[in-house]
């Protein structure tokens, strides 16, 4: 019987075991290729960041002040394809801690080219230095991206999202807190419910499809590079309009619904930034 494991396990070469305790969780899985990961965590913080020349995901989770053995932790590999969930085990009893707070953290250490799904009900998400297709939704917590470049879609119910020296296409639609962006991007889908947006697009953006930030309660300020062709379209239901751009402008309503319509630098492809409660601030960098 010893002989067949063996042999069983020589010829599957799939993620290192786990070595586990009641604070803490380590596994390997090795890779062939750009790794796709599925990640969902319940009442933890994740961060994600990538290896030096790896050809692996390694995944470790830290428990401080509580159990692991109080989370229902679950796992798979399929060829470069890893998923792994974290969520708190529905609390049966009634526990106390008077004294200390406790906290879970998933580390995930991956190649920096990837697909990446990260999802959290209850804590915040960290990327930094990944590049690829990027997903992450959280409902109670916030997310910081920061050098992060490709298709970036971000989801968050309340929470910040912060989005820091990043690259690529974004859509980032939040009900509840601020949005914080900077970096080279070629088209943006950006919605805020409640709270305010800024966004500094830096040297060699250019918008290469149509485009729109809307915010419902709160201000919109977007600061452009010195080069920045755009077709604009203004729009503020309470609210001012700020702009300090050189628009060619062929109409302007300054009835109760606050519009501006204009081309930037020869005019590209448009660019829509409405706010229903809230001022809109242009300026270049």
């Amino acid at each position: 019987m010893r002989t067949a494991l063996l042999a069983a396990a020589l010829l599957c070469p799939a993620a290192v075991v786990a070595q586990n305790s009641e604070t803490s969780w380590d596994k390997t899985y090795p890779l062939s290729g750009k790794p796709t990961l599925h990640l969902t965590v319940g009442d933890s913080a994740l961060n994600v960041h990538p290896c030096s020349a790896c050809t692996a995901v390694h995944i470790h989770v830290t428990a401080e002040n509580t159990k692991l053995s109080l989370y229902k932790l679950e796992e798979s590999q399929s060829g470069n394809a890893v998923s792994f969930s974290l969520k708190e085990k529905p609390n049966l009893g009634f526990h106390i801690n008077w004294h200390q707070s406790t906290s879970v953290r998933v580390d995930v250490e991956t190649p920096p080219e990837l697909v990446l799904e990260a999802r959290s009900a209850d804590g915040g998400i960290t990327l930094r230095d990944l590049r690829g297709d990027i997903s992450v939704s959280t409902s109670d917590g916030g997310q910081t991206l920061e050098n992060i470049s490709g298709s970036l879609r971000l989801q968050g119910s309340d929470g910040g999202i912060t989005v820091r020296h990043s690259s690529g296409t974004l859509a980032a639609h939040l009900s509840d807190g601020a949005l914080d962006v900077s970096g080279v991007f070629s088209g943006l889908d950006l919605k805020g419910s409640d709270g305010a947006m800024r966004i500094d697009l830096a040297d060699g953006s250019h918008l290469t499809q149509p485009s729109s930030i809307h915010g419902a309660d709160g201000s919109v300020s977007l600061r452009i590079p010195a080069s920045f062709p755009a077709e604009l379209d203004l729009r503020t239901s309470d609210g001012s309009i700020q702009n300090d751009l050189p628009l060619t402008v062929d109409a302007v309503n300054s009835g109760s619904d606050h519009h501006i319509h204009g081309k930037l630098d020869g005019g590209g492809a448009s660019l829509v930034i409405q706010t229903s409660d809230g001022s809109i601030h242009l300026a270049r960098r």
